[in-house]
């Protein structure tokens, strides 16, 4: 058989018939790799044009789904602002704009100061009772919320537009007028203790002093929405922040068990960041000291050094409608008054704040 074979390919070979076999099956697999080659093609340019298909219904989807959620908004809107309309008629004769000024800013000049584990002020009776009772009408429903976070939820000024009219009037005025009424007489209260912040960040008496008179705004306001589970680690704000204030918005039956946790630190922090700073991650040990409870028409103001501070919600957040509401602001100044004091400070100093310089360019100058 092995003779056989080597003289048939022997033959093959002489009379020229081997190479042409080899070329036709050359050829051949030539044109199967071809076929396969267009058959590939073809399949991936079906599932390009599936895929744009699939792409362009889920867009079109999200598209009706938030066309949806918009008109039931309005609609949601409609209704409260019927409900409502007779609270928005008299709204102006029901609130004394310049009364309510007054009563805020005194509270807060006679609440408690608390020195331990930092500097903070514990505010009772907030506002007058019935403005408080105003505030509460005017909270708007989860609904209103951007979805950032299924536990907890943010809604700052910008986002007040699609609100109720009564929801839009009365936190629109709290967030003009009442923020800079709390932040005067707050800042006559811990401006000791914003001064030691600015010793301790600047390593530099002269110019830390230069940074405490500065004039210190409301900043960043907004009202907090809080689910049961919500837990918020031991932080300290963003940088720039000198205070922190905190207005407890609690209705009745809400029980107390969600707070503000205050956590002494084991030393002295001097944050690299300049955004939210959490201490444990950087080998500093917090141990709690205080909880704040969830009061009705109360505040905490905290000054943002010497002490971290957390939130905890618990999973069984007890009666109601497991809702929570706060509203928060910081007092910090101008930045480019304060990136031209950081300028003056040692190089090394320097690196701790590059983060406002790097996220506002050019207005170090300003």
């Amino acid at each position: 058989m092995v003779r056989m074979t080597s003289v048939v390919k022997a033959v093959l070979r002489r009379t020229g018939i081997l190479p042409r076999l080899r070329r036709a099956c050359r050829n051949e697999c030539a044109l199967a790799l071809e076929e396969v080659r267009r058959d590939v093609t073809e399949a991936v340019e079906r599932f390009d044009r599936l895929q744009k298909a699939v792409s362009a219904r889920e867009r079109l989807g999200a598209r009706v789904h938030e066309l949806e959620r918009r008109l039931a908004l309005m609609a949601l809107v409609a209704r409260i602002d019927e409900r409502q309309s007779q609270l928005v008629a008299e709204l102006s004769a029901r609130v004394d704009r310049k009364g309510v000024r007054a009563h805020v800013a005194r509270t807060v000049a006679g609440s408690v100061l608390w020195t331990e584990p930092c500097g903070h002020l514990l505010v009772d009776e907030v506002f007058p009772p019935d403005f408080y009772d105003l505030l509460l009408a005017s909270l708007p429903p989860p609904e209103f919320f951007p979805s950032r976070h299924s536990f907890g939820m943010n809604l700052r000024p910008s986002d007040l537009d699609g609100t109720p009219r009564l929801t839009r009037m009365v936190w629109s005025f709290v967030e003009s007028d009442l923020t800079r009424a709390m932040a005067g007489a707050a800042l006559d209260r811990l401006g000791p203790w914003v001064r030691s912040r600015y010793r301790e960040l600047f390593a530099d008496d002269e110019l830390a002093d230069a940074a405490a008179a500065l004039r210190h705004e409301p900043s960043g306001a907004q009202l907090v929405l809080r689910r049961p589970g919500y837990r918020l680690r031991p932080h300290l704000a963003p940088k720039k922040a000198s205070v922190t204030v905190l207005i407890y918005l609690a209705r009745a039956g809400d029980p107390a068990t969600m707070g503000t946790d205050l956590y002494a630190l084991s030393g002295p922090v001097r944050p690299a960041r300049t955004d939210t700073y959490y201490p444990e991650d950087h080998g500093t040990t917090c141990t709690l000291t205080s909880r704040i409870p969830f009061r009705a028409n109360s505040a905490l103001i905290v000054v943002n050094a010497g002490a971290a501070q957390g939130e905890s919600f618990p999973a069984d957040g007890g009666s109601g409608d497991g809702l929570r509401y706060t509203y928060q602001f910081h007092l910090e100044p101008s930045l480019p008054r304060l990136l031209r004091l950081v300028s003056k400070l040692p190089p090394a100093n320097q690196q701790l704040w590059l983060g406002l310089a790097l996220a506002h360019p050019g207005r170090a100058g300003e």
